[in-house]
C-alpha cells in the first residue's frame, strides 16, 4: 500500500488537478503507509503540504485491542482459519444484514459495544442514529498477509518489513531480517536543509502539537512541509499496562462445584481450599434431581459438629453454585459464611451444569426444558428449603438470592405463606422484578425470543456457550492482554466497574460463566421486559385453559411476608436503579436497603470490595435475626 498505493493516488491527484503539492490525511493504518512512503521516498514526500496524522499506528506493541490476540496463533492458524486472500471480505449481504440489525434500538448497545471492544470506549461520543451507516461500511476487507504483518508487528514491537523468514528474506531484501524503519529515515521529516537536526536532537510530537519546518532550495526546493500530529488515540498504540505474557491458569478453571467420587459426593473446588463440604441431590416433585453443595463449617475448625444456623445462597440466571466459591476464600461469600460459623447450603438451578437429571425425561426431549424461572420458584425452592431444614432439625433458615435468585424467592414467598414462615430473613442481591429501565442487552436481546427464540434456539436448551468454548475462553483469558477484554464483555451485559474485579481471575469467571438454562425461562423474561409487567409465563391463547383467565396472573410480591434486606448497584445495567425504586414500595417487610452506587450486576458475586461493602453487613443482620 505505501509502495505501490499511496504513490499512484498522490501522482493521479496531482495530474487532475494540475498542483504540484497536496494535503494528505489520515487514520490508523492510513497513517502508517504515510510514515512508510514519505519515509522512503522523499520525491513523493515532497509533494506533501502537510500531513495530518489521526491515531496514527506504528508500534502496537501494547495495543489493548483485541485484533492483537492474533498475535497468539501461528502463520499458519491464521491461514487456517481465514485462508490465503480476504481477511473479513466485504459482501453486500453482510452489509445489508449489519445494518438492518443495527438500526433495531433494542441491538443498539450490542452494536456498539462490539465496536468500543475493539476500538476503546467512549459511549457519548458516537451518534448511534448512524450505527446502521457505520456498520454497512465496517468492516471493510483487507488481506490474510497484511494482518500477518501486523501479527509480525505486535510480536517484535517493531516497525519492521514483513518478514518472509530466513531465506525468504534474503530474496525479498537480500539479508536475512527483514528491514526496518528507523529513525534515520524519519529525518526528512525532522531535517531541512536549512535546519539541521541530528539525531540527539529528539522531536517530542504530542496531541494537537503543530510543528513547522521551513525548507530552502538545496534538498526540497522552496518546499514548505508542516508536521501535525492527533493523536486522537483510542487504546491502539500506548497502553503501557498490558503485558503479552501468559499467566499460568487458576487452578479452580476446571474444577468442578460438584464431582462424584467413590459413590460419595464431594466438590473439587470447596475442598481445594481446605474446607468440609457434603453434596447432595434433591428431588422436585415435578421430578428434577437438583444438586446442592453443603459446607458445613469453616476450615479452621472442621470437627466442629455443633449445630449451626444455615443458610441458603441460591445464583441468578446463567450462573451456578460456583459463583459463591470461585473467588479466595476471604473474597467468595459461600466461604466467609463459613468461616463465620454458618452452616452454608449452595444450591443449582434446574437446566444448570449440575442439575441435568429427572426421573422420566432425558435432556434430549423437549419435556425437561418445559421450565421458566416460575417453576423454579414454584418447585425447587421449596423443595431445597425443606430438604435443609429436615437434613439440619432447624425450623428456619437464612435466604441468600442474587438476580434471578431473589426472584424466584418473591414468587416462592409470596405464593407461599407456609414456605415463608421458614425463612428467618431473606438477602436479595440485585435483584430482578421488572425490566422497564435495564439497559442490558440481556433483556434488549429477548424481545426476540418471543418472536424468533424457538427458530433460532429451539424448544429447548439455551447454551449460549458450550463447554468446550468456554474452556477455550478461560485458557485465552489467561494471557495478561486479554484479561481486561474478557471482563470488558462481561461489562457490556452487566454493568462497568472495571476496578472492582480481579482481572487475574478472567480465565476462572469465563470457565463458570455464562452457564445454561431453559429458552422457555429466557421467552419468559422477554415477556417481563416487553409488557413491563411480572406476570406467570404467557401462553396466549392456552391462558384460558390454564389461569382460568385470557392474560396472565401477576406475582404479588406485596403479600410476602418475610424480612427483606436488600442491596442494589448504582452501575448495574440489569436492574437499573429506576426498577429498584418501582420495586421497594412492594417490600412489605424491608428491614434494610443499601446502594452502593459504583457496583455493577456481578459485583455482588466477585467484586473485590464485596467483604467490606457487603458481607459485613450480611453477617451484621444474621447475628440481629439470628
Amino acid at each position: 500500500m505505501a509502495k505501490y498505493d499511496l504513490p499512484a493516488c498522490i501522482n493521479f491527484v496531482l495530474n487532475v488537478t494540475g498542483q504540484q503539492q497536496l494535503y494528505y490525511i489520515a487514520h490508523s493504518q492510513g497513517t502508517t503507509t504515510g510514515f512508510i512512503a514519505f519515509s522512503k521516498n522523499l520525491q513523493l514526500a515532497a509533494k506533501i503540504k502537510l500531513f495530518i496524522a489521526l491515531a496514527p499506528v506504528v508500534t502496537v506493541k501494547h495495543a489493548a485491542t483485541p485484533l492483537a490476540t492474533l498475535s497468539m496463533l501461528t502463520e499458519f492458524q491464521i491461514k487456517l482459519l481465514f485462508g490465503n486472500k480476504a481477511f473479513l471480505p466485504q459482501t453486500d449481504f453482510g452489509a445489508m444484514v449489519r445494518s438492518t440489525l443495527c438500526s433495531q434500538e433494542i441491538l443498539i448497545p450490542i452494536c456498539t459495544n462490539v465496536l468500543f471492544i475493539i476500538c476503546g470506549f467512549n459511549a457519548n461520543n458516537l451518534n448511534t442514529s448512524r450505527l446502521d451507516v457505520y456498520t454497512a461500511h465496517t468492516p471493510a476487507a483487507t488481506s490474510v498477509q497484511n494482518m500477518i504483518h501486523w501479527k509480525q508487528a505486535f510480536l517484535s514491537g517493531k516497525f519492521r518489513a514483513f518478514d518472509y523468514g530466513w531465506i525468504g528474506n534474503k530474496v525479498h531484501y537480500d539479508q536475512y531480517l527483514q528491514g526496518s524503519v528507523g529513525s534515520e529515515d524519519w529525518m526528512f521529516l525532522l531535517s531541512l536543509a536549512d535546519l539541521a537536526v541530528s539525531s540527539a536532537s529528539t522531536l517530542q510530537l504530542r496531541g494537537a502539537d503543530l510543528v513547522q519546518y521551513r525548507a530552502s532550495g538545496r534538498l526540497m526546493s522552496k518546499m514548505l512541509l508542516y508536521i501535525m500530529m492527533s493523536f486522537l488515540i483510542l487504546g491502539f498504540s500506548d497502553s503501557k499496562q498490558y503485558s503479552r505474557e501468559k499467566r499460568e491458569l487458576a487452578p479452580e478453571t476446571f474444577m468442578n462445584i460438584s464431582i462424584i467420587s467413590s459413590s460419595t459426593y464431594r466438590s473439587e473446588v470447596i475442598q481445594y481450599q481446605g474446607y468440609p463440604n457434603e453434596e447432595y441431590e434433591v428431588l422436585t416433585d415435578d421430578g428434577y434431581y437438583l444438586v446442592i453443595n453443603r459446607i458445613p463449617c469453616g476450615r479452621k475448625n472442621p470437627e466442629n459438629t455443633a449445630s449451626k444456623p444455615a443458610v441458603l445462597v441460591l445464583p441468578g440466571l446463567l450462573t451456578n453454585a460456583g459463583s459463591w466459591v470461585i473467588n479466595k476464600p476471604n473474597n467468595s461469600l459461600g466461604f466467609v459464611l463459613a468461616d463465620a460459623g454458618f452452616d452454608v447450603w449452595l444450591a443449582n438451578n434446574r437446566g444448570s451444569r449440575w442439575c441435568r437429571r429427572h426421573q422420566n425425561f432425558s435432556i434430549d426431549q423437549e419435556e425437561f426444558w418445559d421450565f421458566s424461572f416460575h417453576e423454579m420458584g414454584m418447585n425447587d425452592l421449596p423443595a431445597i428449603i425443606n430438604f435443609i431444614l429436615a437434613q439440619t432439625g432447624q425450623e428456619k433458615i437464612f435466604y441468600i438470592g442474587h438476580s434471578q435468585g431473589s426472584t424466584i424467592a418473591f414468587i416462592a414467598f409470596s405464593a407461599m405463606p407456609e414456605l415463608a414462615e421458614k425463612i428467618k430473613l431473606f438477602f436479595a442481591l440485585a435483584p430482578v422484578a421488572s425490566l422497564n429501565h435495564t439497559r442490558s442487552p440481556y433483556p434488549r436481546l429477548a424481545f426476540f425470543a418471543d418472536n424468533l427464540g424457538k427458530f433460532i434456539w429451539g424448544n429447548k436448551e439455551f447454551s449460549a456457550l458450550s463447554n468446550k468454548v468456554k474452556h477455550l475462553n478461560a485458557k485465552l483469558c489467561s494471557y495478561s492482554i486479554i484479561d481486561k477484554l474478557c471482563l470488558h464483555i462481561f461489562f457490556m451485559f452487566v454493568g462497568y466497574n472495571e476496578k472492582n474485579l480481579n482481572a487475574s481471575r478472567a480465565d476462572v469467571y469465563t470457565g463458570i460463566y455464562p452457564d445454561y438454562s431453559s429458552v422457555k425461562t429466557i421467552i419468559h423474561w422477554s415477556q417481563v421486559a416487553k409488557s413491563k409487567e411480572f406476570k406467570y409465563f404467557d401462553y396466549g391463547s392456552k391462558n384460558q385453559a390454564i389461569y382460568n383467565m385470557s392474560t396472565p396472573p401477576f406475582y404479588r410480591i406485596e403479600e410476602m411476608a418475610v424480612p427483606t434486606a436488600l442491596w442494589s448497584g448504582g452501575n448495574d445495567f440489569v436492574e437499573d436503579k429506576k426498577d429498584i425504586e418501582l420495586l421497594l414500595p412492594r417490600i412489605t417487610h424491608l428491614v434494610f436497603y443499601k446502594n452502593i452506587p459504583s457496583w455493577q450486576h456481578l459485583d455482588f458475586m466477585w467484586g473485590m470490595d464485596a467483604p467490606e461493602n457487603l458481607y459485613t453487613d450480611i453477617l451484621n443482620l444474621m447475628q440481629k435475626f439470628k
